[in-house]
């Protein structure tokens, strides 16, 4: 979708809407891949650590492949979120919002569960059929629909699997593409990549950055990174919202990313992956109430 006109850009503002997935997130495509192993066809239950939408697509294919289906997830995450896996037949265990050095963490309690007879952890943190559904699929399908006129690709890291792979399959292809991370304020991602070592801070937004440094995620195929913080995330989703484009959280931290990158590279292309829907989001990120308590823009006129 080019939203050019929509953002008011020198250059060209393209998106790659994953919203209208199978279940309606990029996570749907790695998902795929991962239950595609013989460990899924061994175990009578699969367990993963989500942020919510890994959880999502991996409920609906448990519940196609006759699998007890566990999800952890942290308590920070939408209620919508947890509503679809328990609406797929998914178990949600949800953990307090501690990081990975506490055996609390939604990774760890997932690890545990995942060391019992019959269970299989699927680890979307570690398992390299996260990248290689991007690099093999979501990377190629990109130049097909934008062409070689593409200058730069924009995303939210989680675990890493989508920008270390579609970057990966780009520059296979024009090893001049700039592969740009959108993290959130808060998060030790782009700080990592500029040398720096921080500790992590909270932020709102759902689904990409985090305290600890992802193990799929290839720093050396990133060129540059944006920080943006809960504000600017969420008045970039108010103008996606007034024209009738609801996505969710990252979404906003994407876009933010890549007007970033336009404002200092004008004129050039650049292709912002929208992560997921924003249905999941109806107690949250899509309700006035919850964005205004939290200082959040509900519309914006965009200037």
């Amino acid at each position: 979708m080019d939203l050019t006109e929509l953002f008011g850009v020198e250059g060209t503002l393209l998106a790659k809407l994953e919203n209208e997935s199978r279940t309606g997130s990029v996570k749907d495509r790695p998902v795929r891949w991962m239950v595609d192993d013989p460990r899924t066809d061994q175990a009578h239950t699969v367990v993963e650590a989500s942020g919510g939408n890994t959880g999502i697509s991996l409920a609906v294919a448990g519940r196609e492949l006759g699998k007890r289906v566990i999800i952890t997830m942290s308590r920070k995450m939408s209620p919508g979120k947890v509503r679809r896996m328990e609406e797929a037949g998914a178990e949600v265990v949800l953990c307090p919002c501690v990081g990975l050095d506490s055996p609390a963490n939604f990774i760890n309690v997932a690890q545990r569960l995942g060391a019992e007879e019959g269970v299989w952890y699927v680890d979307q943190f570690n398992n390299p059929a996260n990248v290689a559904a991007h690099a093999e699929g979501t990377g190629p399908e990109i130049l097909a629909q934008v062409g070689d006129g593409l200058d730069c690709f924009v995303a939210g890291a989680g675990t890493g699997g989508t920008l270390t792979g579609v970057g990966r399959a780009l520059k296979r292809r024009r090893p001049g593409i700039e592969i740009v991370l959108a993290d959130p304020v808060g998060s030790i991602l782009a700080a990592h990549l500029r040398g720096e070592q921080v500790e992590g801070g909270p932020y709102l937004v759902e689904g990409i950055g985090g305290d600890f440094l992802p193990p799929l995620l290839d720093f050396d195929v990133l060129d540059g990174a944006y920080e943006i913080d809960d504000l600017e995330s969420a008045a970039h989703l108010a103008v996606l919202r007034e024209a009738g484009i609801r996505v969710g959280s990252s979404s906003g931290t994407a876009i933010g990313a890549a007007l970033a990158y336009l404002r200092d590279n004008p004129g050039r292309t650049v292709c912002a992956l929208l992560a997921d829907a924003g249905d999941r989001y109806l107690e949250t990120w899509q309700d006035e109430d919850w964005l205004t308590g939290h200082g959040l823009p509900v519309m914006l006129s965009h200037p």
